[in-house]
């Protein structure tokens, strides 16, 4: 592996989506701004809620404010807008691929295993090695360390069948009267843990791949937070924010009010979308996940440098 010197000046990026963006929470709070302390680092911050890999979009939109989750810029695109020098950056932090394959099929109850699977290859291992090839070529200096960061049970066995029904509300998936809930919601919670389960390994498969076939020592590494089914939305020990049990699903997240203006404003004219951007952090890390995702990139980065 690339040698990160902890004691010294580091230079860290960041590219991807909502997880690394650190949706619903004050900047001190996100985990990146928390590796960045512990390592005493410089970081600068491409990633925003919604982001897509990208791979073949050429779409050029505005930005909206990373709260806000909409597909532009795309990862692809954060990681060409760097214009800085590259050789001077030790830690490229990255995720990617969930809103590729997107939420609302991963909940959909009628979403197929077997399409599930062909999605979640297409967007976590084909189109990350594509991510990755290009990251590892822009930042190719040897002591550059990639770390890329997987996913977690949005959902679970573990997780509250009532709770669970109402988050679907919120993403505008409804039960029709004439199914069996129980099975549908068993259906769900199957397609919320394939989706961990096979991320995680086309994740991991991903940088095996790139790492074998790229020059030098691999300066690739996967990281899996070690969530359990237990630390998903509406279980025993949530390590990710849900939706209050109240008339209205109101949101946890303290910047819920902060978000909201900005949810209005880039969704005037999408009722539907403004009430999710509302909500957007249910099934993102809250205080406590935030707190793994950073210990586990941070025992990486130590490990690196030995």
């Amino acid at each position: 592996m690339g040698g990160i010197k902890v004691n010294e000046s580091i230079r860290m990026v960041v590219f991807g989506d909502s997880v690394p963006w650190g949706q619903g929470h004050w900047e001190k709070d996100k985990y990146r701004r928390k590796v960045e302390r512990a390592l005493g680092a410089s970081a600068v911050n491409y990633s925003h809620s919604g982001a897509t890999i990208g791979v073949g979009d050429q779409t050029v939109e505005a930005p909206c404010n990373g709260e806000v989750p909409v597909t532009h810029p795309t990862i692809l695109k954060q990681c060409e807008r760097f214009n800085d020098d590259p050789a001077s950056v030790r830690i490229i932090l990255v995720n990617g691929g969930i809103n590729d394959v997107n939420i609302r099929v991963i909940m959909f109850p009628l979403t197929t295993s077997e399409y599930l699977s062909r999605q979640i290859r297409r967007y976590c291992h084909d189109d990350m090695c594509n991510l990755l090839y290009q990251i590892a070529a822009k930042f190719s200096h040897p002591d550059a360390t990639i770390i890329l960061t997987g996913y977690y049970p949005i959902v679970s066995p573990e997780s509250d069948p009532f709770a669970v029904e109402k988050y679907l509300n919120a993403l505008c998936i409804t039960i029709p009267i004439f199914m069996d809930r129980g099975l549908v919601l068993n259906r769900v919670v199957e397609n919320s843990m394939q989706f961990w389960h096979e991320s995680t390994r086309c994740l991991k498969a991903a940088v095996d791949e790139v790492n074998q076939n790229s020059p030098g020592q691999p300066r690739i590494r996967f990281i899996n937070v070690p969530f359990q089914p237990k630390n998903s939305m509406y279980a025993s020990d949530p390590w990710l924010f849900e939706l209050n049990k109240d008339l209205i699903l109101s949101p946890q997240d303290p910047v819920a009010e902060i978000r909201a203006p900005f949810c209005n404003e880039c969704f005037k004219y999408d009722l539907v979308a403004r009430e999710q951007c509302y909500r957007a952090s249910a099934g993102h890390p809250n205080l406590l996940g935030s707190d793994e995702f950073a210990k586990a990139i941070l025992h990486t980065v130590r490990t690196a440098s030995v």
